[in-house]
């Protein structure tokens, strides 16, 4: 399946509200602190979705809002997961 990577929390939430599943985080091998992520992108058409969002698309506040807590639970459990090693 095909998968796209996205480092920015903002641009993410945008992505779910949109309807995109996001299926993880992953480490930026390049640099340690930097997360991506990761969305199922079977149609390969996350990419221009993103840029809907720079070109200041609009999706609901609620909608908005709850994805951006749902993505910084999921960091907030990885980075909490990580330390316990």
């Amino acid at each position: 399946m095909s998968t796209y990577q996205e480092p920015e929390i903002s641009t993410a939430a945008f992505l779910l509200c949109r309807g995109y599943r996001v299926t993880g985080v992953k480490d930026n091998p390049a640099r340690s602190q930097q997360k991506f992520f990761v969305f199922e992108d079977p149609q390969a058409t996350a990419s221009t979705t993103a840029l809907e969002f720079a070109n200041n698309a609009h999706v609901p506040a609620r909608d908005y809002s709850s994805a951006m807590t749902f993505l910084k639970d999921m960091l907030y459990t990885r980075v909490r997961a990580t330390e316990r090693r």
